[in-house]
């Protein structure tokens, strides 16, 4: 496999939005109300870095970091780095494609001076769950939130020092 992560450029955001559609594709009954948010890179990177993941020339995977001190949508201290919108093709799911987005992002947030990265995923998202657990993330409970009702995003931080 020879994927490459790096930060999204200009004419990544459509191909980024595609993978994000397809990703959730699934869920957008469940989260109907959200779907138009998660897939808005063009907005999203106004406030976030976006990540990509290349398979050759083509977008594979996606994620958005928020560093520290800006605005993200979830309930997080404002000294800490946020993780959004991890989202593999289904294509080139359970090729460590994830793992390789999440560890892109938590590089760049230590080195803009993160303590603490946090994420929130649904337990709808069992893969996810695996890997932030098998990443040795933790559970944090007090930073749980609702994006929409009667789905619970649950909290999950990593320190980085």
């Amino acid at each position: 496999m020879n994927i490459e992560v790096r930060a999204a450029r200009p004419e990544d955001l459509y191909a980024a939005a595609r993978v994000l559609a397809t990703a959730f594709a699934d869920y957008r009954q469940d989260f109907a109300a959200y779907f138009a948010d998660v897939t808005d890179v063009h907005a999203r990177v106004r406030e976030a870095e976006l990540f990509v993941a290349l398979d050759g020339d083509t977008v594979v995977g996606t994620g958005a970091l928020y560093l520290p001190g800006r605005p993200a949508p979830e309930p997080w201290p404002a000294e800490w780095a946020s993780l959004r919108v991890l989202s593999v093709a289904p294509s080139h799911r359970g090729r460590g494609i994830g793992r390789l987005l999440i560890d892109a992002r938590c590089r760049r947030a230590r080195e803009a001076g993160a303590a603490v990265v946090g994420l929130h995923t649904s337990p709808r998202f069992s893969i996810a769950h695996r890997i932030v657990s098998d990443l040795g993330w933790e559970r944090a409970a007090d930073f749980d939130w609702y994006p929409v009702p009667e789905v619970l995003a649950e909290a999950w931080i990593r320190r980085l020092r």
